[in-house]
């Protein structure tokens, strides 16, 4: 658990908080001292709770209350939920995961240990694409080459995924269906695992976060296929590594989105102040720097409304692969 006290606004953030000061009190006002709770279903290390302690820094400035990243991992990030659902709901608890992850949950879930719809979304953070990343024995000189590679192979293409009904499970099936390759989904119990094995040959591909991805590329143990990112998106996409999209594959579109939610019965003048904050927060030009450094983008959503169309649109895409593998993690 890590806590970040607020500092001084610079003159760019206060312009851009006056808005919602004049309309708002000041968070200390109606809260008193408890902090705002970050609560994250991970780990301290990974890529979510290294965005959240970025957000949780500039957030405590905005609000002027100090912000804790609380680490909950387990249970399927059941755990970090059901303590964010357990909390009073008076808009000091929040929960961040990924869009992806998100929007399977219902579709791999048959029971829940909670409310699904408790948990209400808020906004978006930041976005990074997902990449194909390859051992070194795969030819990917071209996707014409590869596509050439791959279906020679009598057993198919191995792809490490982080779990069976995990957003890395459904990637792999998807992008092998896309391809109209043979393929095998090899589960292992974190991404890391997988990249060891696939640094050592013994796996083909990995679908990956960029920033993530990009370690073993620039380390020379592994290489990038191609990035799953828009027609044209480059971000910090080697030189050499093209989009799926600009080589002729346009819906083999697919990205790592961090977002936040909040408990449902949290008061609308807390929900405003809170999506205020992070708007503030991702358009704080040191906050866009820090994540370009991690490989991505500030993308917040226009409003709450807009966040849950788009889980409800990612919810729609995923659900045929769900229900064609029969996924219940129940």
């Amino acid at each position: 658990m890590t806590t970040f006290a607020p500092k001084l606004l610079s003159r760019r953030a206060l312009m851009l908080a006056a808005g919602s000061a004049c309309a708002l009190p000041t968070w200390s006002q109606v809260g008193g001292v408890r902090p705002l709770n970050i609560v994250v279903p991970f780990a301290p290390g990974g890529s979510t709770d290294g965005t959240a302690r970025r957000m949780a820094e500039r957030m405590a400035t905005h609000l002027g209350t100090p912000v804790v990243v609380d680490n909950k991992p387990g249970a399927g990030s059941f755990t970090a939920i059901q303590a964010v659902l357990g909390a009073p709901r008076d808009g000091r608890s929040l929960f961040m995961s990924g869009t992806a992850s998100m929007s399977l949950m219902p579709l791999v879930y048959s029971k829940l240990p909670f409310k699904f719809d408790d948990l209400v979304p808020l906004t978006t953070i930041s976005r990074q694409p997902f990449v194909l990343n390859a051992s070194m024995a795969v030819p990917t000189g071209s996707i014409e080459q590869f596509l050439a590679w791959a279906r020679a192979k009598p057993e198919g293409v191995t792809f490490g995924t982080t779990g069976i009904g995990t957003i890395g499970h459904i990637l792999a099936e998807w992008v092998g269906q896309s391809l109209g390759i043979k393929y095998n989904t090899v589960p292992y119990r974190g991404t890391s695992q997988g990249a060891l094995d696939l640094m050592a040959g013994r796996i083909d591909l990995q679908v990956d976060g960029m920033s993530t991805a990009l370690i073993g590329h620039l380390g020379g143990k592994t290489q990038l296929l191609a990035s799953l990112g828009r027609a044209g998106e480059r971000g910090n996409l080697p030189a050499s590594v093209r989009t799926m999209a600009d080589m002729g594959y346009p819906d083999l579109v697919a990205h790592v989105e961090f977002g936040l939610w909040y408990p449902r019965g949290t008061p609308e003048d807390a929900v405003k102040r809170l999506f205020d904050a992070v708007v503030v927060a991702t358009q704080n030009p040191e906050f866009a720097k820090a994540l370009a450094a991690a490989g991505e983008t500030a993308a917040p959503s226009a409003s709450p409304a807009e966040y849950a169309a788009r889980l409800d649109s990612e919810r729609a895409r995923w659900a045929p692969i769900a229900k064609r593998l029969n996924i219940d993690l129940s």
